[in-house]
């Protein structure tokens, strides 16, 4: 079982990088939201929540809306809704399981659902990696304009969203992504004057 959890470790560490940091500092850089749109789609979909878990509204899908919205190109709304999302609030994170599993969760399923996890997680936290980073670029903007509390405010959002996702409750990849958003955020945050 140790031998199992190691390789499946690795696999999803080398997969994570593979599809969601290598060229992520690539100004201009082209989304292809088709591929990732149906992942998420199927994503929400697939989501049930427990009836003794803290259920969010109906009208309130936030992790999902948050991606659809990116994914479709709606760039703005996707960045204010990022901006107004609560990311300390647990139920958030709770919508996809993927981002609210631990490690030995993960292990226990069969491999199909396991795969099936893993593949929905990836195409999100590849989708949530590039919605930070346009998040950041915006950031960006506003302290070259003069308005540095605004982009104070917006990579404080980024690293809130990491903090949220790099606890031990999470699986090992969404851990490195939560910790990586929150290096990036603090290394921009250092940067404004």
């Amino acid at each position: 079982m140790k031998a199992k959890s190691s390789s499946l470790t690795v696999l999803v560490t080398v997969l994570f990088f593979l599809t969601s940091f290598l060229g992520c500092s690539k100004k201009g850089e082209k989304d292809d939201g088709a591929q990732a749109g149906n992942a998420t789609s199927e994503i929400a979909q697939n989501q049930a929540v427990s009836e003794g878990d803290n259920q969010l509204a109906v009208d309130d899908t936030s992790i999902s809306d948050l991606v659809s919205l990116w994914n479709s190109g709606k760039k703005d709304e996707a960045t204010e809704k990022f901006l107004s999302i609560d990311w300390q609030d647990a139920a958030i994170i709770k919508q996809i399981r993927g981002l609210s599993m631990p490690e030995e969760a993960l292990i226990s399923l069969s491999d199909n659902e396991r795969q099936s996890i893993v593949q929905e997680t990836m195409n999100l936290l590849g989708s949530m990696r590039k919605l930070f980073f346009h998040v950041a670029s915006e950031a960006e903007s506003l302290a070259c304009s003069g308005d540095t509390a605004k982009a104070k405010e917006y990579l404080n959002a980024i690293r809130k969203y990491g903090m949220s996702l790099s606890g031990p409750e999470h699986l090992q990849v969404v851990q490195m992504h939560g910790k990586a958003a929150v290096g990036y955020a603090e290394k921009k945050l250092s940067e404004i004057k």
